[in-house]
């Protein structure tokens, strides 16, 4: 392109002169090198991107805090374009580069190219500036752990800490591109997390998330389309149920009782989930997440459990997941092996009571379940409780029936006796496996 030196003559240099002199050489400290490279960029309507700064990384280089990459580097270069939009570097060392071409004002390119040893000025030719985008991620307080945090992209001037009050960060006016992020601690003993291929989208927000001491996680899609659940509208604050095995998760890289496993959003924030069983020796459990949103329609929502950390405290809540303020007036797993009590899992304490020979526990695909022999003495006795007057009720049940000749009461209000059209309601399922709901609505009815 427009290089100012040339062997072919003075005369030549000097016809040239006029439309050379505005060239900008930017030299390295690449010693005796003659390695470089030049580019004519523009903006997307063809403007020369005149005058707009630039800066030359290693692509291993990172900026900032606690850093093995940190300057000086012999090859990292600060410049600006010329009145034409072109940029020349010599004196570069070998090795593969990052160029930003970045005008701050919402226009940036990321140009990474590998420079071999005694490769004279390489021409890239010419390339188009793009709108920049911006990347946001969230780091949970219990990662946190009090300690400074900050967050470096690899190849880039770019640094920033996370507010260890909301554990955000906000990277803006960045190019387009994939990039690889490190997360730091102020704390030495605390390992360097590296996220790679974040895609950073033009006139776009990218989201991270990571646990910087959880070394392990999966992504969960929620497929709400007619291919999977089908529901066709959006439900909130709804506990979705995980299921472990040995054939979807290795026990071993989590704790004994999986007090280190994590859930989050796409966009980094925390879910609140409970584990109703986690059997370690069986390889089986069975997590409640609570997902604030579960759009209806989709095929695309996801979230992400992390685990592995040797150091983590269980964080798993039933009341948090089950919250009467979403609308639980009760929830019982039946999950107990032993004593007399059946635990609810909301926030109300509405504690049942087994009644003959229960608990009577086996596994189902829902964790640890009961298993009623003789539906007239086994019944689990809930008290005085969900009493839902004028008011709308809705009950859910999950059961694996055997056997059955009569229709078999599921759950049932009463004052002592069988429902009846004055007081109380009922739930029932008969052998075709059709359920029944009945409600007294009083003495005439």
């Amino acid at each position: 392109m427009r290089l100012c030196y040339t062997e072919i003559g003075i005369w030549l240099c000097l016809l040239m002169l006029a439309s050379c002199s505005d060239n900008v050489m930017i030299s390295g400290a690449g010693g005796q090198t003659t390695n470089g490279i030049t580019a004519s960029v523009y903006y997307p309507g063809g403007e020369t991107a005149a005058n707009i700064p630039f800066m030359v990384r290693p692509v291993e280089y990172l900026s900032g805090v606690n850093s093995e990459h940190d300057l000086p580097y012999q090859s990292s270069v600060n410049g600006t374009t010329d009145d034409s939009g072109v940029f020349i570097i010599d004196s570069l060392e070998s090795g593969d580069y990052v160029i930003e071409i970045n005008d701050g004002k919402g226009f940036a390119i990321a140009i990474r190219h590998y420079i071999p040893d005694s490769a004279g000025i390489i021409d890239l030719g010419t390339d188009t500036l793009s709108t920049t985008g911006a990347v946001c991620g969230y780091l949970p307080h219990d990662a946190l752990n009090s300690k400074n945090w900050y967050v470096q992209i690899y190849g880039l001037e770019r640094i920033t800490s996370i507010d260890p009050q909301s554990g955000h960060f906000l990277f803006s006016d960045l190019p387009a591109g994939d990039f690889t992020f490190r997360y730091i601690s102020s704390d030495s003993s605390e390992p360097p997390v590296e996220i790679s291929n974040v895609n950073v989208r033009s006139d776009d927000t990218t989201t991270v998330s990571v646990y910087p001491s959880w070394p392990y996680s999966a992504k969960f899609i929620l497929n709400t389309s007619s291919s999977g659940a089908d529901v066709r509208e959006n439900v909130l604050d709804f506990p979705v149920l995980i299921r472990l095995t040995s054939n979807n998760f290795n026990f071993s890289q989590a704790k004994a009782n999986g007090e280190d496993i994590r859930f989050c959003k796409a966009d980094g924030s925390s879910l609140s989930y409970e584990i109703e069983r986690w059997d370690r020796l069986q390889q089986r459990a069975e997590i409640w997440v609570k997902i604030d949103t579960v759009y209806g329609n989709n095929q695309k929502q996801s979230y992400t459990m992390y685990w592995g950390n040797p150091g983590a405290r269980s964080q798993s809540s039933s009341t948090a997941v089950f919250d009467n303020k979403n609308g639980f007036a009760g929830v019982w797993h039946l999950s107990e092996t032993a004593g007399s009590s059946a635990a609810d899992a909301t926030g109300n304490g509405y504690e049942g009571l087994y009644n003959g020979s229960l608990p009577n526990s086996e596994h189902s695909h829902l964790g640890i379940c009961q298993s009623i022999v003789k539906p007239d003495s086994d019944f689990v006795n809930l008290g005085n409780i969900l009493n839902p007057g004028m008011g709308n009720i809705s009950i859910s049940i999950w059961i694996k029936r055997g056997s059955m000749t009569y229709p078999q009461a599921l759950i049932a209000k009463t004052n002592g006796d069988l429902p009846s059209k004055n007081y109380g309601y009922l739930l029932s399922i008969d052998p075709g496996n059709f359920p029944h709901f009945n409600i007294a609505a009083g003495a005439s009815a």
